[in-house]
Formats: structure tokens, C-alpha cells, sequence
């Protein structure tokens, strides 16, 4: 994910067309690599290692 965050800041900062895992990343379609960047952020905010439920349960706040 770290990549893909350096790809959209290269591109807002210094308007560089960035090309990554075969696709080009510019200004005009940044909203499809941000889309990509929630994804994978909201895929290892859910890998924690134990489910919701389970945190609920017994009272473990959730950890980041």
C-alpha cells in the first residue's frame, strides 16, 4: 500500500506520471488509485487477526 501512497503523492506533488503493477497513474484517473488505496487500507485495518465479534466479546478495543 505504501507504494501506491507514494504513486498518488509523486503525482499530486510534482505531476508525474507514475506506472505501477502495468497501469499509469496521472491527475486524470487518481480517483481510481485512491479508490485502490481504501481498499487495501480497510483490507488490513479487517486482518488484525481476530474477527469484530470476537474483540466485542471480551472488551479488546480495536488496535491499528
Amino acid at each position: 500500500m505504501a507504494s501506491y501512497e507514494t504513486a498518488r503523492d509523486d503525482v499530486l506533488v510534482n505531476g508525474y506520471a507514475v506506472s505501477m503493477d502495468g497501469r499509469e497513474w496521472r491527475r486524470d484517473n487518481l480517483e481510481a488509485l485512491e479508490r485502490l488505496i481504501d481498499k487495501y487500507r480497510t483490507l488490513a485495518a479487517n486482518s488484525s487477526g481476530s474477527n469484530i465479534f470476537d474483540r466485542a466479546r471480551v472488551g479488546v478495543p480495536y488496535r491499528s
